[in-house]
């Protein structure tokens, strides 16, 4: 198997060692979404506080943001994304 390889390698954490090929891609793929998620939500403060955001609004940004990093599982992602989509975010 890959990720006994991979995790006797270092290329993996020692809990993937030993799962089955699907498991240890559906992990990856989760552990890459989440990431992304929080490397967003980290470079969205940034910007808004490097760009003089008056603090209360930087504040009511991270309240929308935060309930939006969890409760959202790698296959159901579309869910998310759909949200977005819609005509009053598409037209900033």
């Amino acid at each position: 198997m890959w990720s006994v390889q991979l995790a006797e390698d270092g290329l993996l954490p020692i809990g993937y060692g030993g799962l089955q090929d699907r498991l240890l891609i559906a992990n990856l793929h989760r552990e890459g979404y989440l990431d992304g998620l929080y490397s967003g939500y980290i470079l969205s403060m940034m910007a808004l506080a490097d760009n003089n955001t008056p603090k209360d609004l930087l504040l009511s940004v991270r309240d929308d943001l935060r309930p939006n990093l969890m409760g959202y599982h790698y296959d159901n992602r579309d869910e998310f994304i759909d949200r977005y989509r819609e005509k009053k975010y598409v037209s900033v």
